[in-house]
């Protein structure tokens, strides 16, 4: 019994489609994650807000203050 957690973390990005298919092919039966929900409701697998910049454009994006 082996369970990736957030994928194959050593490996790859956490929550990415290249570090589950990682922990897949070694043998995790059961992939780990934590959803939530983005602004418009859409359920995505995301843990810690500090690693955007690994699997998203967030250095590029402009934010307008609220």
């Amino acid at each position: 019994f082996s369970i990736g957690h957030r994928g194959a973390p050593l490996q790859f990005p956490k929550h990415t489609v290249e570090s589950n298919v990682a922990a897949a092919s070694m043998g995790a039966g059961t992939l780990e994650c934590d959803v939530t929900f983005t602004e418009d409701l859409e359920l995505v697998c995301r843990h810690a807000q500090n690693d955007l910049h690994t699997t998203t454009n967030i250095n590029s994006v402009t934010f307008k203050k609220i």
